[in-house]
């Protein structure tokens, strides 16, 4: 299963890389505060299904023993549609005690686009801010964001410890073709990395292509680069996903992840497999995971299956189960 959130996943297509979703593809390249991305999603599920989620609870089960070791909530308020405020409280050990706790609001401009977002995290002893995040989208005229700036505060204390502007370019035809992040890690001033995203689709604009290339000193070359194809069937589906990893920028990946998926009749990808490659091209471990889905296409469960010496033998097995809470029909 690709990169995991925190957050829940609302749909069986971020699972894979959406290739005409550009808000969930974000999901799986870039850390926008993962929880605010998932609730960007979850605004375009909420209109498209006519109704508001009011919380959602994750359990997730390490060792198959079928008693969850961490719980995570998610409760939301809206406003109209969208939502305006989430808070998320995080039960590490399953003791029934939130151990982290978290919220994120949201302001919109008239046109419905979220033009700001505050993620704070709480001491859960005293309930004080630990940390705050504040996220600024700027858009054209088209409703096309161009513009992100993230700003990281911790301790809160009203300086900027972290900041990071990310700039969206697009052909023109619509696609999301360039991202610039720039980051500057302890908040001096100076840009101290540099990434560049290119992504490349085909006539009928799905995501075939996609590079990522970080310059994490700031010398103008790349120290890292991350290279994703995708294979698509004739439904538009991702049927396979193969990721390349150089850190040396030798020409020659390090590491290779290959993704497989199958779907239903609905269009939910029921099952992936995962293969680890080494960097002569050798399967070194195998994950296997399967899908299931609620009557409105929520994704419910989850169960991995780690071979991590291939020999044949599962290793590890989690599963993660989600329960979905309605709260009333979108006005």
């Amino acid at each position: 299963m690709p990169d995991r959130l925190e957050a829940p996943i609302a749909r069986s297509h971020e699972l894979i890389p959406s290739n005409r979703r550009e808000e969930n593809l974000e999901m799986k390249t870039r850390f926008s505060a993962g929880l605010i991305v998932f609730l960007a999603a979850l605004t375009a599920r909420a209109q498209h299904h006519g109704f508001r989620l009011a919380q959602v609870v994750t359990e997730f089960d390490f060792n198959a023993d079928g008693t969850p070791d961490r719980v995570s909530t998610y409760t939301y308020t809206y406003d109209g549609r969208n939502p305006v405020r989430s808070v998320s409280e995080t039960d590490t050990n399953a003791d029934g005690i939130a151990d982290d706790r978290s919220a994120v609001t949201f302001t919109y401009n008239r046109r419905g686009d979220r033009v700001l977002a505050v993620a704070e995290t709480y001491s859960v002893a005293d309930n004080s801010v630990t940390s705050r995040s504040t996220i600024t989208d700027t858009y054209d005229r088209r409703g096309r964001r161009v513009g992100e700036l993230v700003q990281f505060d911790r301790p809160v204390d009203g300086r900027v410890d972290r900041v990071s502007k990310t700039t969206y370019s697009y052909d023109h035809l619509g696609n999301l073709v360039r991202l610039v992040t720039e980051s500057d890690s302890d908040g001096n001033g100076t840009w101290d990395a540099i990434t560049t995203e290119t992504r490349t689709y085909d006539a009928r604009g799905n995501l075939v292509a996609q590079v990522r290339e970080t310059d994490s000193n700031g010398e103008g070359t790349a120290g890292f680069v991350v290279k994703s194809n995708y294979s698509l069937d004739a439904h538009g589906h991702v049927i396979l996903t193969v990721t390349e990893t150089d850190y040396g920028i030798e020409g020659v990946p390090n590491g290779i992840e290959r993704r497989s998926y199958t779907y239903n009749r609905r269009g939910d990808v029921i099952s992936s497999t995962t293969e680890f490659l080494d960097d002569v091209g050798s399967v070194d471990a195998i994950t296997r995971a399967s899908y299931e889905y609620d009557p409105h296409g929520n994704l419910v469960r989850t169960v991995e299956e780690d071979d991590s010496n291939m020999d044949g033998i599962v290793d590890a097995i989690r599963t993660t189960t989600r329960t979905w809470v309605r709260a009333s029909a979108a006005r």
